[in-house]
């Protein structure tokens, strides 16, 4: 972590030296040039209080700025007993200051605020802090969070131990307080609550917003509530909302609530004086970050990627630009409001190395004619959902390129609470006819289905002419898993592999097997054993063994289907004799079910495996006593090892991309050392990797004591050492650290990390015509042969309609 906002605030402060970066909304198809678009303005934070060290993290946002609370050092403690001094800074007490960050770029405190008093029971332990911060016509209101725990068991009861927790008691209370402009308290009444716990103990406020000059609209466990300021009782409850999520105050005023509703996200205003709701909007997108303001919206919101203005009047949603494509990395921004005139300021924190001191900048996002931005080449960018370390990898990429950018099509925005696939169905039918991003993200996507169309280009190419990469640098089988017809057609940083594991004795010591030679060693275990996991259905299993055998089933290539071989036939018995389903809302678990016992009790075959790294081959051996006493055998095949290779972080590149260079200097990086070092957690493609994290797994740690000297058990006066991990499930059901591992414990991993070479990919148009027909023979209808005839014919017919 610390590393990467290392790397987060070298490339913030790399854009305060090129000051501004531009942002406009292109589609892949050629569209006119936009009259305008948005440009980000860095500017930095006047900060003139020492203690402020850290992000500047809003609790209340309005159009003239931000407020935030941080805290300040007011004193010493004292050393508790038997506790030693590691650290400068260990014994501060800290007390909250309340600040404003205006739109100016100035911090300045509200010299009258403290904390609200609170001191728990003697022999309690208690705090508070505040929890929302909302403005009030003459100042503020404050909801503040009060809670103390405690044991009731004497003096003479050991503290956590079994009396101790059952003599455990825990109070929570709420209180308002009214402040005025300077912080200072006018008054503090705590809230009456227990009319809207009904009864149950479990009840949290999420919400808070001003209505008048002494009402309090809140969020609730179970509504909306309006409470009185001046005395804390409730005032009433507002129907219509079940669970709300927030308040938001709107441009003109009004306060709106954001509740889920019958048609998804949510949002009614409120009239308060009325105690109902009035107009009712259903959003598109999460309305969690949002905020009034000036201009020609009523509010404004971000789902993440995008930002957005709302009008009320019309409904609609207008998307205003792409904070990645103005070059702004969204994971860093705390907070942002519109001003007045309809000028979008955010704040952005840039963390140092050590993760201690955070500098802030304001990020003023200015409309301006595009033609007043220099020109640069487009290479676009299609994605789903884009993770943090694409997002990281898109802003490097563009503030180091002065003559070509990554443009990011995010196509999650079209999905709708009806059809979550909906941007990806929009994705695949778009570049199924012809019309291609240059760099596609292929999670969900059929890879081998668009190589055999011609639409993605031979990477070998552009790995062979790499002058820093080359194959020798990536596992091979990973290469040979992602290649189609002998070419390389996608990329992949990181995997995972699934496959099952099994009691050598039983399974055999060699990897791969058929369903007959399954049967077989089933037929060794006591009566009423179960292949898998007592969940397990014929569909899981139906799915699963379809995607380890879909290459010999399908081939895009040359279109050749074979449903009706005796290789489908045998999957389809192989699944029927699974549950045809499992009642998860009625099944009574129990520690019993766990695999580790069902296998040791002779109940289950085999552990589905998803192997990730090295963690799990200690628990293996603990259930199957020792390194040779299990096999990583995989899934039964008609042929070959039933093991697959998940990809993570998977790229293709169009054969139309007039730029493929550049889109190559994008994609390379996820496959570089470097990049997977920092931020692979699965297993690496690259050797070099790889390596780096099989040393260090096999190396030591130990624990060190404040002066870097390594700390020694007091009885057996040997080297403490750190975990690496762990597992639960000893032989009395505890936690069971991992310190270091052997080498032939790693060998048993990489033996099967490089022998998998076949790929994870569903095709779900195929999936669907093998589930809509297999349900008449595992209905008895039919047979697995009539069965496999019909998928045959209707795979046939969409494998050559998509050709």
């Amino acid at each position: 972590m610390k590393l990467m906002k290392h790397a987060l605030a070298a490339l913030l402060a790399l854009a305060m030296l090129f000051g501004l970066a531009a942002c406009g909304q292109t589609n892949v198809e050629e569209t006119p040039v936009p009259e305008y678009v948005y440009k980000a303005v860095y500017s930095d934070v006047k900060n003139d209080y020492e203690s402020i060290r850290g992000g500047v993290y809003s609790t209340l946002t309005t159009s003239r700025g931000f407020y935030f609370l941080n805290g300040e050092v007011v004193g010493q403690r004292e050393l508790a007993e038997g506790e030693t001094l590691e650290y400068e800074g260990q014994l501060d007490i800290y007390e909250n200051r309340l600040y404003f960050l205006g739109v100016d770029g100035v911090v300045r405190q509200l010299e009258d605020f403290r904390p609200m008093e609170f001191k728990p029971e003697e022999g309690h332990n208690g705090g508070s802090y505040t929890q929302y911060l909302a403005q009030a016509p003459d100042g503020f209101f404050t909801l503040e969070y009060v809670y103390e725990n405690w044991s009731d068991a004497g003096d003479d009861v050991e503290m956590y131990s079994d009396e101790w927790n059952l003599s455990y008691q825990y109070s929570e209370r709420y209180f308002i307080r009214h402040l005025d402009k300077n912080g200072k308290e006018l008054s503090c009444v705590e809230l009456d609550t227990e009319a809207l716990k009904q009864g149950s103990d479990y009840f949290y406020l999420n919400g808070m917003a001003a209505a008048g000059d002494s009402k309090v609209l809140m969020c609730g466990s179970d509504g909306l509530y309006m409470f009185d300021a001046q005395t804390g009782r409730l005032a009433g409850k507002i129907g219509g909302v079940d669970s709300a999520d927030n308040l938001l105050s709107l441009h003109d005023g009004r306060v709106a609530v954001c509740y889920w509703g019958d048609n998804g996200q949510t949002l009614a205003v409120v009239d308060a004086e009325k105690g109902t709701l009035g107009e009712k909007y259903t959003i598109q997108g999460e309305l969690y970050r949002a905020v009034a303001g000036g201009g020609d919206y009523d509010f404004y919101y971000t789902n993440g990627v995008n930002f957005f203005g709302y009008r009320l009047a019309d409904g609609t949603a207008e998307k205003l630009f792409n904070w990645i494509n103005c070059d702004v990395d969204n994971d860093s921004l705390n907070s942002f409001t519109v001003t007045d005139d309809g000028k979008i300021i955010a704040v952005s924190s840039e963390w140092d190395k050590n993760y201690e001191n955070a500098k802030n900048s304001l990020i003023t996002m200015e409309k301006v004619p595009a033609d007043s931005l220099p020109k640069k080449e487009t290479v676009t960018l299609a994605v789903q959902y884009l993770d943090w370390y694409a997002r990281k990898q898109i802003i490097n990429f563009n503030r180091t390129h002065d003559d070509v950018r990554i443009e990011l099509l995010d196509y999650s925005e079209y999905n709708t609470e009806d059809d979550y696939e909906a941007g990806l169905t929009k994705l695949r039918t778009e570049m199924l006819a012809g019309n291609c991003p240059d760099i596609i993200d292929l999670s969900g996507l059929p890879a081998k289905q668009f190589a055999a169309k011609g639409l993605l280009a031979d990477l070998y190419p552009l790995l062979d002419a790499d002058p820093e990469l080359s194959r020798d640098d990536i596992f091979p089988n990973v290469l040979k898993a992602m290649e189609s017809n002998g070419k390389l057609y996608a990329t992949c940083s990181n995997f995972y592999i699934i496959t099952t594991v099994g009691a050598s004795s039983v399974v055999g010591t060699e990897p791969g097997w058929t369903y007959a030679e399954l049967q077989e060693a089933l037929a060794q275990m006591p009566e009423g054993c179960t292949v898998f996991s007592y969940s397990d259905t014929r569909y899981d299993v139906l799915q699963l063994c379809l995607m380890m055998e879909m290459d010999r089933f399908v081939n895009w290539n040359t279109g050749e289907v074979n449903f009706d071989s005796q290789a489908f036939i045998d999957l389809l018995n192989f699944a029927k004799s699974f549950p045809a389903e499992f009642d998860w809302e009625s099944y009574e678990w129990s520690s019993d079910d766990r695999d580790e016992i069902r296998i040791r009790e002779g109940k289950q075959l085999l552990i589905t495996s998803y192997l990730s790294g090295f963690d799990d081959i200690p628990y293996y051996e603990s259930i199957y006593g020792g390194l040779d006493g299990f096999t990583y055998i995989g899934y039964p095949t008609s042929s070959g090892v039933g093991s697959l290779l998940n990809p993570n972080v998977g790229y293709a590149i169009s054969e139309k991309c007039q730029n493929k260079q550049a889109a190559w200097e994008f994609v390379r990086v996820f496959l570089t050392e470097e990049y997977q070092d920092e931020n692979v957690y699965n297993i690496p493609s690259n050797v070099h990797s790889y390596e780096t994290k099989k040393i260090d797994a096999m190396t030591p740690e130990y624990i060190r004591d404040e002066n870097g000297n390594i700390m020694l058990d007091p009885e057996t006066g040997e080297k403490q050492m750190e975990w690496k991990g762990g597992y639960w499930g000893g032989e009395d059901d505890e936690y069971v650290p991992i310190y270091f591992l052997t080498q032939e414990e790693i060998d048993k991993v990489e033996s099967v990390i490089r022998s998998t070479d076949r790929v994870y990919g569903l095709d779900q148009a195929i999936n669907d015509i093998v589930r809509e027909q297999v349900e008449a023979f595992f209905a008895g209808q039919r047979s697995a042969e009539d069965v496999a005839k019909l998928i045959q014919s209707k795979a046939k017919i969409y494998v050559n309609e998509q050709r």
